[in-house]
């Protein structure tokens, strides 16, 4: 209820389970953090508070779930591309990874945990 301040929003008491349904269904609308908890009225600390419980409680070792990837036309025999073949991976919230043959796996660990904890 947007009369409601996020004060009085907070003395809502969820359970666990309905945290981590409203968590994956944020995860699957592609829409920032932000816009997610004001259309729905959720306090933005609590929703982190919340994703950060969960994580901590065992989620963080579930495997991720997939995205589908886009492939391009397949090269005609004997034509030789003007790049190197890869990988590009295109995150539920718009970010696009390109990765060369040969990439540090490492490195695209890295980059993912950087936008996985982007805060709103």
């Amino acid at each position: 209820n947007p009369e409601l301040g996020e004060e009085a929003m907070q003395r809502i008491r969820r359970s666990s389970a309905w945290w981590r349904r409203t968590i994956e269904e944020w995860e699957q609308s592609g829409k920032p953090a932000k816009t997610f908890c004001a259309e729905r009225g959720l306090p933005k600390t609590t929703f982190w508070k919340w994703r950060r419980r969960l994580r901590q409680d065992g989620d963080a070792t579930k495997p991720p779930k997939f995205v589908p990837l886009r492939l391009g036309p397949a090269p005609v025999a004997g034509q030789r591309q003007a790049q190197p073949s890869g990988v590009e991976i295109v995150l539920p919230v718009g970010y696009r990874l390109r990765l060369d043959r040969g990439f540090d796996p490492d490195t695209l660990l890295a980059a993912l945990a950087v936008l996985e904890g982007r805060p709103c």
